[in-house]
């Protein structure tokens, strides 16, 4: 075989045969393709995120009640949200409104902060709920108000599912009510510990507040919209002492790169209310760590049932394996 040296495009020479050169052409495919795997090996792909039931299950289950409460722990969700008010006697109560109004109809319309625990203990609020549901004639037509203790009660029935506690109103009062409840929830056996209660609020006060009063225990600033950059998302969570931010995903204004630049200065990234499977899983590929959904376990199950967001397609290996 007659040996002679071709040029390659960096200027040196390798001594090789043609019929060599042909199989070196025929071989540059698969040593590439080989590369690429060997780099998707090492490619860490997003984790999927953590799926949080808004206001318990509540497309099946009236809204902020111990039935969709209950639903989700049975169903051992990542985390179940509720909605936390003081009463005028400072006890804290689970509603979303500041009145009963729109979940226990018109005959009923208590303003929570001007009212009592007794006289709001006996108010069935399954007139109305999310996504314009009457749960009157329902099997859930009984359900009440609950006690912010009650919920937290449900920590007991499984050892996974997070707490997440959105406090409504910016109040001293609110933080102290809801205090108390932890440290007596605590004292009892109850898990209500900073790795099973997180905290979430639209007021940067009851943030700063929330975490001076709990020490370690992780709270969210909830936003309509994303701040315009992450510069001025980190000096805003910064300036309140949040542990992350949590926005309404389909107010947009933030892409992979805002996340990252978030996460990598030590804050969480969530977003409210995602109810539809594709467009989470289009959220979990930008690196959201928490989805809430009013449709927490579908939610949950339409992920798990595809690939980890973000993962290379290995569909070009296939083509070279002879």
């Amino acid at each position: 075989m007659t040996v002679k040296t071709v040029n390659t495009s960096h200027g040196g020479g390798c001594p090789v045969s043609r019929g060599d050169c042909a199989a070196s052409r025929v071989s540059r495919p698969f040593f590439a393709a080989f590369a690429m795997l060997a780099a998707c090996a090492a490619y860490a792909a997003p984790a999927m995120p953590k799926i949080i039931a808004h206001r318990g299950e509540s497309h099946e289950r009236p809204e902020n009640t111990m039935a969709a409460f209950r639903l989700a722990f049975e169903r051992g969700v990542d985390a179940v949200e509720c909605d936390v008010q003081v009463t005028s006697d400072n006890v804290p109560v689970i509603i979303h409104d500041s009145t009963t109004k729109r979940t226990a109809g018109p005959d009923f319309n208590y303003k929570i902060a001007n009212t009592p625990w007794d006289t709001l203990k006996d108010v069935k609020v399954t007139a109305f709920a999310a996504h314009g549901t009457d749960w009157s004639a329902s099997e859930w037509a009984g359900e009440t108000i609950p006690l912010f203790s009650d919920y937290l009660d449900l920590l007991n029935s499984n050892g996974t599912t997070v707490a997440v506690v959105e406090l409504k109103a910016n109040s001293s009062a609110l933080i102290t009510a809801v205090t108390n409840a932890v440290a007596a929830a605590v004292a009892a056996g109850t898990p209500a510990t900073k790795d099973r209660l997180v905290f979430i609020s639209f007021h940067p006060a009851m943030v700063s507040q929330i975490r001076a009063a709990l020490p370690g225990y992780k709270a969210r600033y909830i936003r309509g919209k994303a701040p315009p950059t992450a510069a001025g998302a980190i000096s805003a969570l910064r300036r309140c002492k949040a542990t992350g931010i949590d926005v309404n995903y389909s107010s947009g204004g933030y892409n992979p790169g805002y996340i990252k630049a978030l996460a990598d200065a030590g804050f969480e990234f969530a977003i409210w209310t995602c109810d539809d499977s594709d467009a989470a899983y289009a959220q979990a590929a930008m690196g959201v760590k928490y989805i809430t959904t009013n449709r927490a376990k579908s939610t949950a199950d339409a992920l798990a049932s595809r690939p980890a967001p973000g993962e290379p397609d290995r569909a070009v290996f296939r083509s070279y394996r002879k």
